[in-house]
């Protein structure tokens, strides 16, 4: 099977997106497939990724064509809002090879978000967020779903948001989760320790933008620092520079707030060697790659009840769920998690065991049956049309 795999961002392993497109595609290589890649790598590094994003669609019309008539692929797998112009331009072309949308996080449900959060004062949209994020872009994403063979969304509530909202085919929509590497799930893991004064510390993994809920974080953590000196917090994968991070705590708690801008994905285990709790206080996620991640090496997730993490985390069970965008309920988790130390380690324990269903080999092996039962009734369709 020769599989394309196309990302409207760079192939950085280090990143969210890229890292799960080159993992995947690496498995899916592994098993026998023939991969090839398409991203923003491919366009000029002086571009802003703004204007990658627009001129994408019309990009990849034009090397899609060129591919298909130079080395036909069986599938072309594009992260939404990618295709459409393709399919539209080439119709013969594109209807050869089976066209799935992949969502690495739906756009629509981001988008209410920022609405609500604009409506409640607490974020002011640009003037020019209607013309393109939250216009053209949402058409162009709904596009895509809506003349794909299959849409493959990250949990249930994009699921049924592009059913019943978006009018996406019930029997060609499927949820397949991103995967983690294998080698996270056996890492060692520290169990927090039992006695009250010891030291607990609390992580974050993720990018420092807005929707990941950092104002959230910022408030809460210096709370909990506050309030307990024997608590440190270290931040991870930020793309940003210490000191916007830092300086946002006040000075008698800053030193015990550590950021790491960047790290090499394989090396997480290591980042988060010694600590016992994730915090992931999003206001929309579509997945939560960092989530799983840190609870596969151990840690017991708070976090927010939105997208990919509500469906990922039953609370009480394998961490605590909180609503999103509320500080004093974040607060109010992390201080029962070390009131009760007890509690904390049961949660790091299911936490690990409730992330081994992501490793990467399942993943993939799941996207490769999706890949051929598409396939097959492709080539059905094809024969009767």
């Amino acid at each position: 099977m020769r599989v394309t795999l196309v990302l409207h961002d760079r192939l950085d392993p280090n990143a969210g997106g890229g890292g799960t497109v080159l993992g995947l595609g690496s498995q899916l290589a592994a098993g026998g497939a023939r991969v090839e890649y398409c991203s923003f790598d491919l366009l000029p590094s002086r571009l802003s990724h703004n204007t990658k994003t627009i001129i994408w669609p019309a990009y990849l019309a034009w090397r899609l064509r060129r591919t298909m008539r130079r080395n036909p692929q069986d599938v072309i797998d594009a992260s939404l809002g990618d295709a459409w112009l393709w399919q539209q331009l080439d119709p013969r072309m594109s209807g050869k090879a089976v066209m799935v949308a992949r969502s690495h996080g739906l756009i629509h449900l981001a988008h209410q978000t920022e609405l609500a959060e604009a409506g409640a004062g607490r974020k002011q949209l640009s003037w020019r967020y209607p013309l393109y994020w939250g216009g053209f872009r949402i058409w162009e994403v709904a596009k895509t779903l809506t003349q794909a063979d299959i849409a493959l969304f990250l949990n249930p509530l994009e699921r049924d948001y592009a059913v019943e909202q978006l009018g996406v085919e019930p029997s060609r929509a499927r949820i397949v989760p991103n995967g983690i590497p294998d080698a996270f799930l056996e890492a060692p893991m520290e169990a927090a320790p039992l006695e009250g004064a010891s030291p607990i510390r609390i992580a974050q993994v993720g990018g420092w933008r807005y929707l990941k809920g950092v104002n959230n974080s910022v408030e809460a953590i210096t709370e909990i620092l506050q309030r307990h000196p024997n608590v440190t917090m270290t931040f991870a994968g930020t793309g940003v520079p210490a000191e916007e991070i830092s300086d946002r705590f006040p000075a008698q708690v800053r030193e015990r707030v550590r950021v790491v801008p960047s790290f090499a994905r394989e090396t997480l285990p290591e980042v988060l060697s010694g600590h016992h709790i994730h915090l992931f206080p999003s206001l929309a996620e579509g997945f939560g790659l960092g989530l799983v991640e840190a609870m596969a090496c151990g840690l017991a997730p708070v976090t927010t009840r939105v997208g990919g993490p509500a469906t990922l985390v039953e609370d009480g069970k394998n961490g605590l769920l909180v609503p999103p965008a509320e500080t004093p309920r974040i607060v109010d988790a992390l201080e029962r998690l070390l009131a009760d130390r007890e509690l904390l380690r049961s949660l790091q324990l299911a936490a690990r065991e409730s992330a081994r269903p992501f490793a990467l080999s399942r993943v993939a092996a799941q996207t490769r049956e999706i890949y051929d039962d598409a396939a097959e009734r492709h080539a059905g369709e094809r024969q009767r049309s």
